[in-house]
């Protein structure tokens, strides 16, 4: 399974579809200030299906995503096996 399938698997456990996932993405950036930022699948990445975002909108996304415990701790770990 490549990694934007995956993605779109966990977007479908979360949401029921992967267009209702990237809608909350959409609309979680909205919230947390990212004006210039549209997301249009649920891995944020591939220039085929327009994805944008600025430098700065990202990072209100990982002050965002660092207020998160568990994320901080998935961050700087080194290793995992």
């Amino acid at each position: 399974m490549k990694w934007n399938d995956a993605c779109v698997v966990v977007a479908e456990n979360i949401a029921g579809s992967h267009e209702e996932f990237v809608s909350m993405m959409n609309e979680k950036a909205k919230d947390i200030g990212m004006k210039n930022t549209i997301f249009k699948n649920p891995h944020g990445l591939d220039e085929e299906t327009k994805n944008f975002s600025t430098a700065y909108d990202m990072a209100l996304l990982s002050k965002y995503a660092f207020s998160n415990k568990l994320y901080r701790k998935i961050v700087k770990t080194q290793k995992y096996e």
